[in-house]
């Protein structure tokens, strides 16, 4: 992200910038960030199957289906009772479930990128709201703009998360 206040600043660039006469409390030091990106990290293995979520139920309204539903107590009751049809048959419908979960896991990982992104743009103006709100007027042009910014990257992420929905 190109920005007039890059993450890291050298205590060269640092000395040049406006001084306040008081020094920073100690514990507005802020956070470090990981060393990898975060979308680059793994996704910790659950415990437990994941429950249906409002996502699912919309889906499941519309005659759809998720891994989710379809391993929920409900519908593995049902599949129990379900009587045996002919292999072709079978064949076919798993051929489709296997395409319907192929489309789920994809806009699950679109999902996931978005999340990350946003957090990034998130920590990003963070960081630069901070440093701004300690070193200049908390009226300032910069700092407004930042908000603006901050708000820009939320709807870029809604707009994001809309298109892969359509998947």
């Amino acid at each position: 992200m190109s920005g007039l206040f890059p993450s890291q600043i050298t205590t060269e660039r640092a000395s040049a910038l406006p001084q306040r006469p008081e020094p920073l409390p100690q514990q507005l030091v802020l956070p470090v960030r990981p060393s990898r990106p975060l979308w680059l990290t793994s996704i910790p293995p659950r415990s437990r199957p994941a429950e249906v979520n409002r996502l699912d139920y919309q889906i499941q309204r519309h005659n759809g289906s998720t891994t989710v539903v379809e391993l929920s107590r409900q519908r593995l009751q049902l599949a129990k009772h379900k009587p045996i049809i002919n292999l072709h048959v079978r064949v076919e419908e798993l051929t489709k479930e296997l395409c319907n979960v192929r489309h789920e896991v994809q806009f699950y990982r679109q999902c996931f990128e978005i999340l990350q992104k946003l957090r990034e743009t998130t920590y990003n103006v963070y960081e630069q709201l901070l440093f701004v709100s300690h070193c200049h007027d908390l009226d300032s042009e910069r700092l407004k703009e930042l908000i603006t910014q901050l708000h820009h990257g939320l709807e870029e992420s809604m707009r994001r998360e809309v298109d892969a929905e359509k998947l």
